[in-house]
């Protein structure tokens, strides 16, 4: 789950944060009892992106996501062609 603004203007300063939701209860995949998934945000020639401290989302067994991911992200004043994109 990835929320962000819907509007930015050029002098704006956009906070973009991720999250991860657990699916139906079953097996732990894993073999430890948490689970780092790395996450990146990729602003383009538009935006630039500052990451908020650690960029990996922690998944434990029993609790779901103990961290969320979350960037600065600022247009650097020209249109951008595309929005920018989340990676996991």
């Amino acid at each position: 789950m990835v929320q962000w603004p819907r509007h930015a203007e050029a002098r704006g300063r956009y906070l973009v944060v991720a999250d991860v939701e657990l699916g139906e209860p079953g097996e732990w995949p894993y073999a430890r009892e948490e689970f780092v998934i790395g996450c990146v945000l990729e602003g383009g020639t538009a935006f630039r992106v500052e990451a908020m401290g650690s960029t990996g989302l922690v998944l434990h067994r029993f609790g779901g996501p103990t961290a969320r991911y979350g960037s600065w992200c600022t247009p650097n004043g020209t249109p951008a062609p595309t929005a920018p994109t989340a990676c996991a």
